[in-house]
């Protein structure tokens, strides 16, 4: 891959910049190779009650999301939920894993035979899919729509406020040939590297849109310490114990890291209220009656 030319030959005639079978075996060896990541045959430890979906873009270039879970939608969405008719169509759970990490120049697309899909990497257009995260939870739970949640985590990978302007990622199918190909995908690698700060302007338009009042903003968390230079691309792993450390440098003393901590240990408390807080004649301490309802916990979307 370092010799000038060969290299460049070698990636674009392989799709890939690096081999997918080693990455493949990887999450096998993690995940197991027959678990379906919806439906199929369950085992006790993995029969868990919790919503999962990634994202990833389909050969057409429309977003997808897959999911262990169903749920019932009447509108159009910009996105589609992938739900084949048949479970031979759904996605193991490893192959799901590689549908999301399949990004563009780095790993080829995933080729899923029996649906006869291809899919790349989710970021090509959701580099942070909050927006979707927000109306799938609607979706899951319509009686809870109206509410705010207890909690939302926006968790990103470090941007540099500097960057050039937004990029807006126009699709076309693969093109056939080596150089037509080598120029598609490095034009959807070049739009994924410049979406670090997409991701936090993402973050900022969702909260403009959202508008939660000043007393439940505390319920949005976002946690992306900023660069003073561009973030590395993603292969260069040599940066990876530099990017820790900055990390933790930024983050350690964050008071959302805290606050985000306190929120999470309170989401496994649920009391019912009975009557009005009483303050003591100091007013440093308060006093209020009710009971611990278990209904609560387990309708409640944590």
């Amino acid at each position: 891959m370092n010799v000038p030319g060969l290299g460049w030959i070698v990636s674009n005639y392989n799709h890939s910049r690096y081999e997918t079978q080693p990455l493949q075996e990887a999450l096998v060896e993690a995940f197991g190779k027959e678990p379906y990541l919806f439906g199929g045959q369950r085992t006790e430890t993995g029969n868990i009650n919790v919503r999962v979906a990634v994202t990833a873009t389909s050969s057409a270039g429309t977003a997808i999301v897959l999911s262990n879970y169903n749920r019932l939608c009447n509108e159009k969405l910009p996105y589609q939920f992938y739900r084949p008719e048949k479970q031979v169509g759904e996605l193991k759970v490893w192959e799901a894993a590689r549908a999301t990490s399949a990004a563009p120049t780095y790993f080829k697309a995933l080729c899923h035979e029996p649906s006869k899909q291809t899919f790349w990497d989710g970021g090509v257009y959701n580099n942070n899919p909050i927006n979707i995260a927000d109306r799938e939870r609607k979706l899951i739970w319509p009686d809870l729509a109206e509410q705010e949640p207890d909690v939302v985590v926006s968790i990103g990978t470090l941007f540099c406020g500097k960057s050039e302007k937004k990029r807006t990622t126009k699709w076309a199918s693969s093109p056939k040939g080596i150089v037509a190909h080598f120029k598609f995908l490095a034009k959807m690698a070049s739009d994924h590297l410049h979406t670090s700060l997409d991701s936090q302007r993402t973050w900022e338009e969702f909260m403009s849109v959202r508008g939660p009042a000043a007393a439940n903003r505390g319920r949005y968390i976002r946690l992306n310490p900023e660069l003073e230079t561009q973030p590395p691309k993603l292969d260069e792993v040599d940066q990876l114990e530099a990017l820790e450390e900055i990390t933790r440098f930024r983050i350690g003393g964050d008071h959302k890291l805290q606050s985000l901590a306190r929120r999470l240990i309170a989401t496994s408390f649920y009391f019912e209220t009975v009557g009005d807080v009483k303050e003591d004649e100091t007013g440093h301490a308060f006093e209020i009656e009710g009971s611990y309802t278990p209904e609560l916990c387990r309708r409640a979307p944590c």
